[in-house]
């Protein structure tokens, strides 16, 4: 809890003061786009880069260690281990980012179906904590929109402008007429529609860039060896004195620089189309033990890398997440977990948490 909160306060140092913005959604949009342009920009191409790419996802590892140990913990540290979870997600608005948050929230969701599943946990949540977690998505959905909208340059909501971005900025995406002549008609419904089919947009346009991608010729520098999917733990390797493949070369010879592949085209970027197959493979094998590990023996490491697993294969028809968002943080957390979570049973007393074989 104590990393989570060190590490949520060194991004707001970062976000407010080191780049001088104040909180308001038009400014957190601005840095998304500025980042966004700077083709130099590098995440983690500094010490405080490094960190934060690092143990970025602490704060949903706190939320994690706070559904399975929830037995044991008292109401009061339960209680700021949510705390905790809650900072993470609103200080990852401060990036502009939409993965952050969604990868939380979807680890939240599937951390308590897999705890109650295994343990046969069967009474229902109590009605304050789903309103709770409703209001939390509403106001993710809140934000998020307001960012869609804002990142056009036409906040005010003009209809047909909001209409030319959709046609002129979404590859594969059309504006039919007749929607067209209906918010010209009724332009205060046209924020909610621009919203609803960026959002659509977002979540299929992987499958046509994959199409794209696989009609193209294949770079002749692939496959990249993993080196596309975790170019983000690439740079750490590289600031080691390795050389692996950065980036920015990956970037300069496929089509559509920038834009999700999704899990597939990530995969057959890094090992071919004939290579993925037994990857992929291998992959599922290893997922779908830990998950049967689970569901037999309930440890907590197992829990931990099926939620990963699940989280992947939920995200695999958008993007690869290995290098989005908080998931290359939680990828590395992998080999920090023994220092949190000792071995044994456990037993909990009210002054503290005591750990025995």
């Amino acid at each position: 809890m104590i990393v989570s909160l060190i590490v949520s306060g060194a991004l707001v140092y970062k976000f407010f003061l080191l780049n001088g913005f104040s909180f308001s959604l038009a400014e957190v949009t601005e840095l998304r786009l500025s980042r966004g342009r700077d083709s130099s920009l590098q995440q983690g191409s500094t010490f405080a880069g490094i960190i934060g790419m690092a143990f970025s996802g602490f704060f949903v590892l706190a939320y994690i260690f706070c559904v399975y140990f929830q037995k044991y913990l008292s109401k009061s540290k339960a209680r700021q281990l949510f705390i905790v979870f809650i900072i993470g997600i609103f200080v990852s608005f401060l990036s502009g980012g939409r993965f952050v948050a969604a990868i939380a929230l979807l680890i939240a969701y599937l951390s308590n179906y897999a705890y109650k599943l295994r343990f046969g946990i069967k009474k229902k949540s109590k009605l304050s904590s789903k309103l709770l977690y409703i209001l939390l998505g509403f106001v993710v959905i809140y934000v998020f929109s307001i960012i869609f909208i804002d990142r056009t340059g036409h906040s005010s909501g003009d209809s047909h402008e909001l209409m030319l971005v959709l046609d002129n900025n979404l590859p594969g995406l059309a504006v039919p007429d007749f929607i067209r002549s209906y918010f010209s008609n009724n332009p205060e419904f046209a924020q909610y529609y621009f919203v609803l089919a960026s959002t659509v947009y977002y979540a299929c346009h992987g499958v046509f860039q994959f199409d794209v991608l696989y009609s193209a010729d294949y770079p002749e520098q692939a496959p990249y060896f993993f080196a596309y999917q975790f170019y983000l733990q690439g740079i750490l390797v590289n600031k080691l004195g390795l050389n692996v493949v950065s980036i920015q070369e990956i970037l300069a010879s496929i089509p559509n620089p920038g834009v999700y592949f999704t899990l597939a085209g990530a995969f057959y970027l890094d090992f071919g189309a004939i290579g993925s197959l037994p990857v992929i493979f291998i992959v599922a094998i290893f997922g779908a033990y830990f998950w049967s590990r689970f569901l037999i023996v309930g440890d907590f490491f197992s829990f931990y890398i099926s939620l990963l697993f699940l989280t992947l294969i939920v995200f695999s028809p958008i993007v690869a997440i290995t290098s989005a968002g908080v998931y290359p943080s939680l990828i590395i957390l992998i080999f920090c977990l023994k220092l949190f979570i000792p071995k044994g049973r456990l037993a909990f007393y009210q002054e503290g948490i005591h750990f025995e074989r």
